[in-house]
This record gives structure tokens, C-alpha cells and sequence, in this order.
């Protein structure tokens, strides 16, 4: 008995830092390995076909593209949605991450992009800090939204069984860490009980969630905060378009965050929302410039909640609406796809077969659909590679392009 109790703690003594060696292996190479794994399953997939240009969505999928790039001597386009630096992104994956492990990402997404013929990005702020960071030349393509009318829909309001003199705030987003909803929360609390908060989106941990829910609970909130599930893009448009304001409150203290042009500003321009944002560089540009919302300039619940307010006094609202469509003209998909339209021109064939390589499932990224309906629209052979099957309804908005499930294992 005496000689197995010691081979047991001799081996729990063994286990756990065998397990935590593993676990850093995992969070410093896991990423590299699933790359170069995605990589050889694109390169796989389209064996047969002959790819004149290779457009690579996010830098998860560039070593994908330079597979491509090399077995087709295709050009490579890279469509910088996030910037390439590992430390400066939210999410648990990368607060994990060791150094060694950060280190050897970064350095496979940057050659990967120094290689590549042309590089893009969603804004000026991402494109001019890849710029500098990496001395490549990037240009912004916005990932505006195209022209489409608003579908009639059931209302915000009567959706949720609240009366029309309510006033709701809409929050459209990954329900986690770093995009503001516990903060929104807390200044709820402090306003007036005809203000509800209306949040789309799925929480991305069972954690985040029982905190959050706790927290409702604990402040009584129950009856004015409400969760709604994702849904298509023109009914998501049309029902965010029944409400009151739009909540744009990303943790700037994250690079990415504070750099990013993200697609709910353009989400809410369509919907004729007047925002309410934390300190996005390019966001607070365009606010500022065409005044069609608030900056939140002070992180406290109290300051959130008094900006709020602010933002639903009758005449200040009214002119926001306003001159939000006076401004929507200038975001617009029809003006960002000219600067495309040359890239793919720039090739001596006529016609070409163009492939866009996706690094997670096809959902509700519109961005990589316009590319291909765009491409599709000016007769070239469009191929788009995604890890598991898109949804139905955005095959259906391009009927011309061949979708590949690439599997995860």
C-alpha cells in the first residue's frame, strides 16, 4: 500500500507540469499548426482549378494565400480585418498566449504579408498603423454596407412587449469581455425606468453569462434589459432600425479595438441610429465631423448614463437623425469597390478565376460576400474556401460562386 500511495503522488508530482507544458505548447503553436493545416487543406481543395487571384480574409488564412500565391503564381491580396499582432487583441485565446507563442504568430502573419502583391484594411487607423508597423503600403476599403431598402418588420417595441413611449438602446455585439456591455448595465440603473437596453448577440462563455446575469439580478434590472437572438442581415437592419440609439462602447485600452472600423457603425447608419461610442479612433472622426452621435470620453457608469440622456433630448436627436442621412451617401458600398475593381483589373486575363480564402464559418460576414458578388457581377469564376459550410440564405446571394467547406480536423 505504502509502494503505490508514493507511485501515486510521484505521478500527480509529474502530471501537472506535464499538463501545463502542454498547455503552453498548445497556446504557443496551436494557432501556427492550424494555419498550416487550413493551408494544405485549401491548397487540396482546389486541385484542378487554376487561381489568378487569391484574396486571403483575416491573417489566420494567409499562409493558405501564400500556398496559393506560389502553387498558381496568383496575385495575393491581403485583407487585414484585425491587426496582425497577437498581444494587442481581446479574446481569452490571446490574453493566453505565451510571449514564445505570440512571437512565432507574429512572425508568420508578417512575412506572410510582406509577401503579399497588395495589402487592404477595413479604415485609415488600421491601415496606417500596419503601415508603419510593418513598412508595407495598405489601402482602406470600408466594409460599408450595400444600398437596400428596409424590409417592414415587427418592432423593437412590440418584439419585446414594451410600450411606444419606451425608449430603447441597442446593443449589437459578442456578449463578452471588452466590447462594454457590463458597463451599459451599470449605467442602466442610473436612468430613467421608460429606457430599456436591447442586446443582439450570443455570449461567447457560460462564465461571462452567470456574471452578467447576476448582475442584472442584483440591480433589479430584469424587466428592462432584454436578449434577442442574431438573425439575417436585412431583418437584423430593419428590427435595430425600430429602435432608439446604438451602443458602440469596444475597450479602447485594446489596439484593435481603438483601431477598428467596426461594422456596427456601419449598422447603424443604415438603420438611421444616432451612436453613442468609446474612443474608436476612426469612429470618433467621422461623429465629430458629421455629428451624428456622442463620444464617451470617461469610462465610468455615471458618465455613460448622463451622455444617454443627452443623446434622447428631443432636438439634439432629431438633428442627429438628421444628419444621418444626409451622411449615409458617403458610406456606401457602391464607392469602396472601385478601389477592387483595379486590383482585379490589373491582371492580363479577362476573365479569372478568383478564390477568397475565410479563416472561420461564413455566418454573417457580409464583407466577404460583397467581394464575391462583386467579382461574380464582373464575369470571373469566384471560389470562396470557409471553415465549415456558410449559411444558406448568403449562398443564395451569390448563385454563381462555388463555396468549399474546408473540415476543421
Amino acid at each position: 500500500m505504502k509502494g503505490e500511495r508514493f507511485i501515486n503522488v510521484m505521478r500527480r508530482l509529474v502530471r501537472k507540469p506535464y499538463q501545463k507544458c502542454l498547455r503552453i505548447l498548445r497556446h504557443s503553436f496551436g494557432n501556427y499548426v492550424n494555419a498550416n493545416r487550413f493551408a494544405h487543406k485549401c491548397k487540396k481543395a482546389l486541385d484542378g482549378e487554376k487561381i489568378d487571384i487569391c484574396i486571403s480574409h483575416d491573417v489566420f488564412a494567409l499562409k493558405a494565400g501564400l500556398e496559393i500565391k506560389r502553387a498558381h503564381r496568383a496575385m495575393l491580396v491581403a485583407d487585414l480585418v484585425e491587426i496582425p499582432f497577437v498581444k494587442r487583441r481581446s479574446g481569452q485565446y490571446f490574453r493566453d498566449t505565451p510571449a514564445i507563442g505570440a512571437f512565432v504568430q507574429d512572425r508568420q502573419h508578417h512575412r506572410a504579408i510582406q509577401k503579399a502583391d497588395t495589402v487592404i484594411s477595413i479604415g485609415k487607423s488600421m491601415a496606417h498603423f500596419i503601415e508603419t508597423s510593418l513598412s508595407v503600403t495598405v489601402i482602406p476599403i470600408r466594409n460599408c454596407h450595400e444600398v437596400f431598402d428596409l424590409a417592414t418588420c415587427t418592432s423593437v417595441q412590440d418584439l419585446i412587449g414594451i410600450g411606444p413611449e419606451t425608449k430603447t438602446l441597442c446593443y449589437v455585439n459578442s456578449l463578452g469581455d471588452g466590447y462594454g456591455l457590463e458597463n451599459t448595465i451599470l449605467a442602466l440603473q442610473y436612468l430613467p425606468m421608460h429606457i430599456h437596453l436591447v442586446c443582439i448577440g450570443t455570449f461567447t462563455s457560460a462564465a461571462f453569462e452567470a456574471k452578467i446575469i447576476g448582475l442584472i439580478e442584483a440591480l433589479n434590472l430584469q424587466n428592462r434589459i432584454h436578449f434577442l437572438p442574431t438573425r439575417g442581415q436585412k431583418e437584423f437592419i430593419s428590427l435595430i432600425s425600430t429602435a432608439d440609439v446604438g451602443l458602440l462602447l469596444l475597450d479602447t485600452k485594446i489596439e484593435n479595438m481603438r483601431l477598428a472600423l467596426p461594422n456596427r457603425f456601419f449598422d447603424f447608419l443604415t438603420a438611421d441610429l444616432p451612436i453613442i461610442a468609446s474612443e474608436i479612433e476612426e469612429v470618433v472622426d467621422y461623429i465629430d465631423k458629421y455629428e451624428i452621435g456622442f463620444i464617451v470620453e470617461r469610462r465610468d457608469p455615471q458618465s455613460l448614463a448622463n451622455i444617454i440622456e443627452d443623446s434622447l433630448e428631443s432636438i439634439a436627436y432629431d438633428k442627429m437623425k438628421s444628419n444621418i442621412l444626409k451622411t449615409r451617401e458617403n458610406f456606401v458600398w457602391v464607392q469602396e469597390i472601385k478601389t477592387l475593381e483595379n486590383l482585379v483589373n490589373e491582371t492580363k486575363q479577362s476573365h479569372k478565376c478568383v478564390c477568397i480564402l475565410a479563416n472561420k464559418i461564413i455566418v454573417q460576414n457580409m464583407r466577404i460576400i460583397k467581394m464575391a458578388k462583386l467579382f461574380s457581377g464582373m464575369g470571373h469564376k469566384v471560389i470562396v474556401l470557409s471553415l465549415g459550410e456558410p449559411a444558406k440564405e448568403l449562398q443564395e446571394l451569390v448563385p454563381d460562386c462555388k463555396f468549399i467547406e474546408i473540415p476543421r480536423k
